[in-house]
C-alpha cells in the first residue's frame, strides 16, 4: 500500500506544482515527473498484488459524514491500475512534446473542416495539472473501499477529463463536445449516487467490501448499467464518446479511450457480483447491447473521414466486445457453467489490456500525423509511411493489432472470446444457445468490417502521395513523441509473444468477480497461438528480403502511371476515404442513413450539369442514437424547462422549494419495498 500511496501522492503533487507554476519549462518537468513517478509506483503496487493474489487495505478517518479514506488493492483493482500507470506515464511524455508543438502550431481539436494553424500561446501547466489529477482520480476509483470516496473520485475523474476535453474551448465544436460530455457524465454520476444510497441503506454501511445483496435488484442493476455503462461507452449510452475523444488533445484522447472507459467496466465487474446471483435477462441484455455496440461501432467507424472519430467509433466497437464478454460471463454463472464464466471473464480482462496498448498507440500515432498535416481529415493526409518510417511502422503495427489480425495481441483476447462462444454452442440449449449463435454471427460481421476500416485508415492516411501541402511538408515528430509509441508497440508484441502467461496472470482477478468459475483452461487455449507471431515475423522478413533481392537483380523501369485517359496525374487522382468505403457504406446504408449534400456555382442545381461550374459534394454519417433518441428527448426537456421558467418567477424561495422536493424524493427511495437498513 505504500507504493500506491506514493503513486497517488506523486500525481497530486505533480498536478499542484504544474497548476501553480504554469510556466512552460517548470510545469512540463513537474507534470511529466509526477506522471512518471506515479506510474512507476502504481505499476509496482499493482504487479505485486496481482502476482501474489493478495489484498492490501488501508484506512484513515475523514471529516465527511459517513465517509472514510479507505483504500483496497486486490487483484481486480490491480488489473485496472496497471493500464493507468503504464499508459498514463507514456502519454504524459508524448503530451508535453505534443502540447509544445500545439502552443506554436494552433488548436489541437480543430474540426476536420478547419486548418490547424492559428496560434493560441496558452501555457501547458493547466493541462498537465488536469492530466495528473485525472490519473490520481482513476487510481482512487479502482482502489476506493468506501462509497463516498468512490463517488468523490468518480466526479473528480469526470471534471478533470472534461477540462482536458475543452482545452481548445475557443472552437465551437469543442465547446459543444465538452457540454455533451459533461451532461452524460453527470447523468451517470446521478445514477451511481442513487445506486450507492440504495446499497448503503440495505446493508447499513458505506464500506464496499461489506456490501452484499441488495434490493430491489432490477433497479440496482439498471442503475449500475446506466452509471457505469455511460462511462464505458456501451450502446446506447455511447453518444458522448465520438465527439469528446476527437475534441481532446491526442494524448488525452489516447488516455480516455484506452484507460478511462475501462473505469466503467471496472464498476460493472466490481458491483455486479455484489448484487448477488445474476438473472438470465441481465446476461441477455448485456450480450445484446455488446453485439449492437460491436457491429454498430465498426460500421460507423468505416464511414468517418475524421481520423480521430474513426478511432473513437473503434473504441465503441471494442467496448461492445467487452460488454458481450461480460454478458457471456453472467450467462455462465446463471446457468452454472463455471468454465464458460471463467473463460468469458478472462477474455474480458485480457481484451481490456490489449485494447489499452493498441488503441493508445494508434491515437498517439495518428495524433502526430494530424498535427503534422494540420488536419484530421483522411482526405488531407497521405504519403506519411514513406517519410515517417518510425511513426508509420508503429502505426501499421498498431492498426493491424487493433484490427485483430492473427499473430498480434488483440487477436489473442478475441480468440479466447470466440472459443468461449463456441464452447457455449456445445454446452447450452434453448434461448441461451440462440443468444450465443447470434453473438457469433455478429462477431464474424464485425471482424470483416473492422479489417476494412483499418485498411482504409492506413491506405488513405499513410500510403499514396500527400494529398495537401500540409501533408507534403509535415515534419516528423520528436523522439519525445516517438518513444512512447515504440514502447506501446513493444508492449503489443510482448503480449502477443506470451498470451498464455498473461491470461494466467489474470486468474486471481477473475476469481474476485466470479468465485466459482473455472479459470484453468484459459492459458491452454491461447498459448498455442503464440507461434503466430514468430511465423508472421518470419514471413514478413522473407517478403522484404525477396523484394530487395528482386529489386537489385531486375532492371528498373520508370513510366507514367495510367490515369484513365487524363493528361496529368495528381493527388486528386487517388482514392478518397469516401470512395474507398463506398461499397460498404452503401450496403450498410439502412443502418448508417448517410446524409449527402450537393452545392454548385450558378443560379440553381441544374447549373451543376454544365462544364466549368464548381460542384461540391459532401456526405456524413451522424450517430443515429444521438439524432433519433437523445436530441428529441433533450429538446422536449428544454421546452418543459422553458415553460416552467415562464410559470415560475426566478425567486430564491422557489429554488429552495425545488431543492427540498428533490431531497424528499431521494429520501423516499429508502422506503421502497425491500429497501432500508
Amino acid at each position: 500500500m505504500s507504493a500506491l500511496g506514493v503513486a497517488i501522492g506523486s500525481w497530486l503533487i505533480g498536478s499542484s506544482v504544474a497548476f501553480v507554476v504554469r510556466r512552460r519549462a517548470i510545469a512540463g518537468v513537474a507534470g511529466v515527473g509526477g506522471a512518471l513517478a506515479g506510474g512507476v509506483a502504481a505499476a509496482i503496487a499493482g504487479t505485486r498484488v496481482l502476482l501474489a493474489g493478495t489484498t492490501v487495505t488501508w484506512s484513515a478517518p475523514w471529516r465527511v459524514p459517513a465517509g472514510t479514506l479507505g483504500l483496497r488493492l486486490d487483484p481486480l483493482a490491480a488489473v485496472f491500475l496497471l493500464p493507468i500507470a503504464v499508459v498514463g506515464a507514456l502519454c504524459a511524455i508524448y503530451g508535453v512534446a505534443y502540447l509544445r508543438r500545439h502552443v506554436h502550431g494552433g488548436p489541437i481539436g480543430s474540426p476536420i473542416g478547419s486548418p490547424i494553424g492559428s496560434p493560441i500561446g496558452s501555457p501547458i501547466g493547466g493541462s498537465l495539472a488536469a492530466y495528473n489529477l485525472l490519473l490520481a482520480s482513476m487510481a482512487v476509483v479502482v482502489t476506493a473501499n468506501d462509497l463516498v470516496l468512490f463517488l468523490v473520485a468518480w466526479e473528480l475523474m469526470t471534471l478533470s477529463s472534461w477540462a482536458l476535453v475543452v482545452s481548445d474551448h475557443p472552437i465551437a465544436a469543442v465547446r459543444s463536445a465538452g457540454r455533451q460530455y459533461l451532461i452524460a457524465g453527470h447523468l451517470a454520476t446521478a445514477a451511481l449516487f442513487l445506486l450507492s444510497i440504495l446499497l448503503a441503506a440495505d446493508r447499513g454501511t458505506f464500506a464496499i467490501d461489506a456490501l452484499a445483496g441488495g434490493s430491489p435488484r432490477t433497479l440496482l442493476f439498471l442503475l449500475a448499467l446506466v452509471g457505469f455503462g455511460t462511462k464505458a461507452g456501451i450502446v446506447p449510452m455511447h453518444v458522448w464518446l465520438p465527439d469528446a475523444h476527437p475534441a481532446a488533445p491526442s494524448h488525452v484522447s489516447a488516455l480516455m479511450s484506452a484507460v478511462m472507459i475501462t473505469m466503467g467496466f471496472y464498476g460493472l465487474a466490481r458491483f455486479l457480483p455484489i448484487l448477488g446471483p445474476p438473472a438470465l435477462w441481465w446476461a441477455y441484455l448485456l450480450m445484446a447491447l455488446g453485439a449492437a455496440g460491436a457491429a454498430g461501432g465498426g460500421v460507423f467507424a468505416v464511414a468517418q473521414r475524421d481520423v480521430k472519430r474513426v478511432l473513437a467509433y473503434s473504441t465503441v466497437e471494442n467496448a461492445g466486445l467487452v460488454t458481450l464478454g461480460m454478458g457471456l460471463g453472467l450467462l455462465g454463472t446463471a446457468l452454472n457453467q463455471p468454465l464458460l464464466a471463467g473463460l468469458a471473464w478472462t477474455a474480458v480482462l485480457f481484451h481490456l489490456w490489449n485494447h489499452a496498448l493498441a488503441k493508445a498507440l494508434v491515437f498517439l500515432g495518428f495524433g502526430a500525423v494530424a498535427q503534422g498535416a494540420h488536419s484530421r481529415s483522411l482526405d488531407a493526409l497521405g504519403g506519411m509511411l514513406a517519410r515517417w518510417r518510425t511513426v508509420g511502422t508503429t502505426l501499421v503495427l498498431g492498426t493491424a493489432a487493433i484490427a485483430s489480425l492473427p499473430g498480434l495481441n488483440v487477436f489473442a483476447s478475441e480468440w479466447l472470446l470466440l472459443r468461449d462462444l463456441l464452447l457455449g454452442v456445445l454446452l447450452l440449449k434453448g434461448a441461451a444457445l440462440v443468444a450465443v449463435l447470434a453473438a457469433l454471427s455478429l462477431i464474424a460481421l464485425t471482424g470483416g468490417v473492422v479489417v476494412a476500416c483499418f485498411a482504409r485508415l492506413v491506405g488513405i492516411g499513410l500510403l499514396g502521395v500527400p494529398r495537401t501541402p500540409g501533408a507534403a511538408t509535415a515534419a516528423e515528430p520528436s523522439w519525445a513523441m516517438r518513444a512512447p509509441m515504440l514502447a506501446l508497440a513493444a508492449g503489443c508484441l510482448g503480449v502477443a509473444a506470451m498470451p498464455g502467461q498473461v491470461a494466467g496472470a489474470l486468474a486471481p482477478a477473475v476469481m474476485v468477480i466470479a468465485r466459482g468459475s473455472d479459470v484453468a483452461g484459459a492459458r491452454g487455449i491461447v498459448q498455442p497461438i503464440a507461434v503466430l507471431l514468430p511465423l508472421l515475423a518470419t514471413l514478413t522478413g522473407l517478403v522484404l528480403l525477396l523484394r530487395t533481392g528482386i529489386g537489385r537483380a531486375a532492371p528498373r523501369r520508370q513510366s507514367v502511371t495510367w490515369a484513365c485517359g487524363y493528361p496529368a496525374t495528381g493527388p486528386a487522382m487517388q482514392y478518397t476515404s469516401t470512395s474507398f468505403s463506398e461499397p460498404l457504406t452503401r450496403l450498410m446504408d439502412p443502418l448508417l442513413r448517410m446524409e449527402v449534400r450537393y452545392a454548385a456555382d450558378g443560379a440553381g442545381p441544374q447549373r451543376a450539369l454544365w462544364p466549368g461550374k464548381r460542384v461540391a459534394w459532401t456526405s456524413s454519417a451522424p450517430d443515429r442514437v444521438l439524432v433519433g433518441l437523445y436530441e428529441p428527448v433533450f429538446l422536449a426537456v428544454g421546452r418543459v424547462g422553458a415553460w416552467a421558467r415562464r410559470r415560475s418567477p426566478p425567486r430564491v424561495a422557489t429554488s429552495l422549494l425545488y431543492i427540498v422536493l428533490t431531497v424528499l424524493a431521494l429520501l423516499g427511495l429508502l422506503f421502497l419495498p425491500g429497501v432500508g437498513p
